[in-house]
């Protein structure tokens, strides 16, 4: 399922394990521990924030602009702006 498919309301898939893919749009640099995925590169199309269960894997720090394909559990949180 490439990103900008997950269903319109991503509340009806969590706890349900999806295999999406995208572009990682940026990731952590100090140690790999996060990445976003979208569609594209740019800024402006919607994407998700990829975290590791247990910090139990690491992306390269420098894989901003790779192809990703993530298989996992969606959990929908909000993120305050920081």
């Amino acid at each position: 399922m490439i990103l900008g498919d997950l269903p319109r309301s991503p509340l009806s898939v969590t706890s349900v394990g999806l295999l999406v893919e995208g572009t990682v749009r940026s990731a952590c640099t100090r140690k790999g521990c996060w990445m976003e995925l979208a569609k594209g590169a740019d800024k402006k199309t919607q994407g998700c924030r990829v975290t590791f269960k247990d910090y139990g894997f690491f992306v390269p720090t420098d894989s901003a602009g790779a192809s990703a394909r993530v298989e996992g559990v969606v959990a929908v949180r909000t993120v305050e702006a920081g």
